[in-house]
């Protein structure tokens, strides 16, 4: 039955872990990796499968405002459309990133931020994350297109296709 849970609540709540990802990406930039790296760029699939997983779960939720601590009190919701276009933008974003650090392993700097370490799931290898990055995509796109394939901001089809068609600039997993 796939993923027939039966949580009977709001949906989750993955604020905490997106604030992880940041201070992720300002760890790796504090210790010498450029601004583009794979932590930046992991960190922009990570923004894109919570906040449109917490979108499609939720609805309307804050987005452009989230994050902030106390700077920010009263957040604004943001509307799913801007949730998914934004999502969309992060991995296409992420897809580029990774493409240009296994290009030129050296774009990422010298210090701790250059190269990733630690990966349980794929051994530190960008490549399979970018394939990763890139099926999310597709699957992402997948979803949308059951509502809003003839939105002309959201394109599905256009981009469906243009992954498709140029396996080189997309990887996807076999």
């Amino acid at each position: 039955y796939g993923n027939n849970t039966y949580n009977f609540d709001s949906g989750a709540d993955y604020y905490t872990t997106l604030k992880n990802v940041l201070a992720m990406e300002s760890q790796a930039t504090a210790s010498g990796g450029a601004a583009v790296n794979p932590y930046e760029a992991m960190g922009k699939f990570f923004r894109a499968y919570f906040f449109s997983k917490m979108s499609l779960e939720r609805g309307d939720i804050t987005m452009t405002d989230a994050l902030k601590g106390l700077s920010n009190l009263t957040p604004k919701y943001d509307a799913q459309k801007p949730v998914m276009l934004q999502s969309l933008a992060w991995l296409e974003s992420a897809n580029a990133d990774l493409d240009q650090l296994i290009q030129t392993p050296s774009a990422g700097g010298s210090g701790l931020g250059a190269t990733l370490g630690g990966d349980i799931f794929f051994g530190n290898s960008l490549a399979q994350w970018q394939k990763v990055v890139n099926a999310f995509h597709i699957r992402l796109l997948l979803h949308l297109s059951k509502k809003v394939a003839t939105d002309p901001d959201m394109n599905v089809p256009a981009q469906f296709a243009a992954i498709l068609a140029n396996p080189a600039k997309y990887p996807l997993l076999q």
